[in-house]
């Protein structure tokens, strides 16, 4: 999915995106130039610390461009890793399994302006599918929305808007009543707007509780620790030394049982697998017990 959030400041739109994101079962990358998302340990700015963090396990990745760096050469940076991650996802089938990450672009201004977007951002939002990638930007003003970028979106996130250009802006792309609801809305309300294929609806939600997410890593740490303790019975660890097993794992992993009498998919791959390497399958039957040194590690639910 390709969404915006839009709000003044403290609004609740980049805790709103990040919740959604947090929403799903894949990895979220955050491309933070204002500094909003404090102590994540995966903090990086480099390719380089971003291949660490993905390497030892961090679900969230804060993406932080360098201070008094050039944005626009830290964005190109992160997209060309986002863009060949893509690519590398859509050819080993992550669109066929479910897995999927997203990419949240906070005050996504920095990369576009209603005269002009960043290239490289225009690639993703134009090339890549959304069975693999999800992206969410920010922004405080509609104003700032390109119209490439806004062609490419099929879920807006408004909250309160009443500044005048925003909202003449507003009305070049959506009903009536959208116009009207974003102008009454109190705080940290917003209207959902969807706009795909024919389908034009709109939703106010006024439950700000339901969807609060700190940005902070303390209070999410907290939460992920309780979640995983109260898992702990229910999934088991898989384990892998290299990149390439667990890229394999998930191309052939397609949830079937392996006792199913007519399921051959996963036992004729992995018998294939013994016969011409049993080293990288003494490595899996290692980490399928839970006790393996593996550095790539997913989680699989037992068997009933």
């Amino acid at each position: 999915m390709n969404a915006i959030f839009v709000g003044e400041k403290r609004s609740g739109k980049t805790t709103l995106a990040f919740h959604m994101a947090m929403q799903t079962n894949g990895g979220v990358i955050v491309f933070d130039p204002k500094k909003e998302f404090r102590d994540w340990p995966a903090t990086v700015s480099n390719v380089a610390g971003l291949d660490k963090a993905i390497k030892e396990q961090h679900r969230v990745v804060i993406w932080r461009p360098e201070t008094d760096g050039d944005i626009q050469a830290s964005f190109d940076e992160l997209a060309t890793w986002v863009l060949e991650k893509h690519d590398l996802a859509l050819a080993k089938g992550w669109d066929k399994t479910g897995m999927h990450f997203t990419l949240l672009v906070d005050e996504a201004y920095n990369v576009q302006s209603h005269a002009w977007i960043n290239q490289k951002l225009l690639r993703i939002l134009s090339q890549c599918r959304p069975e693999v990638l999800n992206v969410f930007q920010t922004f405080q003003s509609v104003k700032n929305v390109n119209s490439d970028s806004r062609s490419r979106v099929s879920d807006w996130y408004l909250f309160t808007i009443t500044l005048p250009t925003d909202l003449k802006r507003l009305e070049e792309f959506s009903q009536p009543e959208v116009i009207e609801q974003v102008q009454h809305l109190d705080e940290h309300e917003y209207v959902h707007f969807i706009n795909e294929k024919g389908t034009i609806s709109s939703t106010i939600h006024t439950e700000p509780d339901e969807w609060y997410e700190s940005l902070n890593f303390e209070a999410e740490n907290e939460s992920e620790e309780k979640t995983m303790a109260g898992r702990r019975g229910e999934w088991k660890p898989l384990q892998f030394d290299e990149e390439d097993d667990l890229w394999d794992w998930f191309a052939q992993n397609d949830r079937r049982k392996e006792d199913d009498e007519k399921y051959d998919g996963e036992r004729s791959r992995r018998s294939d697998k013994k016969q011409n390497s049993g080293r990288r399958e003494s490595r899996r039957e290692r980490g399928s017990g839970g006790g393996g040194g593996g550095a790539y590690t997913v989680y699989r639910r037992k068997a009933s």
